[in-house]
């Protein structure tokens, strides 16, 4: 049974179990057990077991087992010539900001420069071309 919230969520969805919140969020979907929470996301998805959350995250995603985060986070995976395996991770470069190394980003991500407690700030550490993180 699919659940959909919002204006044409869901709409020519043929998957089961799924979960559509935002407009036009899980349209077309053929693929079950399938989240998508945002404008768009999921759209045309055909992975199985899938969770994308944000604008347009997973549209037209072929992979299955994938979690797609923010802003496009993994638009198209599986078109394009991309062979890769199912079991995809991916979170939008624009959710990550970009540090040029590690000292940098901890003096900007402090709790004086607005960033709450008792939580993990993740940023691209462009020194080592690696992920980072501050925990406050």
């Amino acid at each position: 049974f699919p659940v959909t919230i919002s204006y044409e969520a869901g709409k020519g969805n043929t998957g089961i179990r799924t979960v559509s919140i935002g407009q036009y969020a899980g349209g077309s979907n053929t693929a079950n057990y399938a989240v998508g929470i945002g404008y768009g996301a999921g759209a045309g998805n055909a992975g199985e077991n899938t969770i994308s959350i944000g604008y347009e995250a997973g549209v037209s995603n072929q992979k299955s087992n994938g979690i797609f985060l923010g802003y496009r986070a993994g638009y198209a995976v599986g078109f394009g010539g991309y062979t890769g395996t199912d079991n995809v991770f991916a979170i939008s470069n624009d959710s990550i900001p970009t540090f040029a190394d590690s000292t940098a980003a901890a003096a900007a991500i402090t709790t004086g420069n607005g960033y709450p407690t008792g939580s993990t700030y993740i940023y691209c550490d462009l020194s080592t071309g690696t992920i980072g993180f501050v925990r406050l």
